[in-house]
């Protein structure tokens, strides 16, 4: 029998529907590429981000070992220029000493360091010297730990930046899947089945 108007506008209102659906379909499902895609270049760069810190972690704790090592040998070297300071400004009571004599300062009745050949041999201006070395090489280490600190918080943050898309693209697929389903249920397709990019394309040209 043949159709009547209302039975044409209902079948036209069907096929307006379908069509729809399908178009949301293939837009849901292009644009679940397109997120799985992004997170793939934010899990790639989570990965290499991971090494660069640990790197970087290597480099700082490296840097501080030497830096301390700096703030040591610096602490030692002021303290035997100390020394050696201290002995040059007892040069003049040296000459006073006589053996059996006590010694004014400590009591003592030998005086070992009042023969001048028997002097230490250290020099201050050397000692000065090796402090400077020193003390630039403690600045050198400074710099460093706090360049490798700074690189360290870049890595922490922009690592951190990678997860938080990650997690956000995740939720984006979580909510691309549900509007999938929706709208394959609606089209009166089984929930599991898989619609291919050919299959929606022949769907939107009949």
């Amino acid at each position: 029998p043949p159709r009547t108007p209302a039975a044409g506008r209902a079948e036209l209102t069907a096929f307006g529907r379908r069509y729809t659906a399908l178009k949301d379909l293939s837009a849901a499902a292009l644009a679940a590429l397109e997120a799985e895609k992004e997170r793939n270049v934010h899990r790639a760069a989570a990965s290499q981000g991971e090494k660069d810190l640990i790197h970087a972690e290597e480099k700082l704790s490296l840097a501080g070992r030497l830096l301390a090592a700096s703030d040591k040998n610096v602490a030692k070297l002021n303290a035997e220029l100390i020394r050696l300071r201290t002995i040059q400004s007892l040069a003049g009571h040296r000459q006073e000493l006589t053996e059996g004599s006590p010694c004014p300062l400590c009591g003592s009745l030998e005086h070992p360091w009042a023969d001048p050949s028997l002097r230490p041999p250290e020099s201050i201006a050397q000692k000065e010297k090796d402090l400077r070395e020193g003390e630039k090489d403690g600045r050198e280490a400074r710099l460093k730990v706090t360049a490798f600190t700074a690189e360290k918080s870049r890595l922490e943050q922009l690592l951190k930046s990678h997860h938080e898309s990650m997690a956000a693209l995740q939720k984006r697929l979580l909510n691309l899947a549900s509007e999938i389903n929706a709208l394959r249920e609606k089209l009166g397709l089984a929930a599991d089945q898989l619609i291919s990019d050919s299959e929606i394309e022949k769907s939107l040209a009949e």
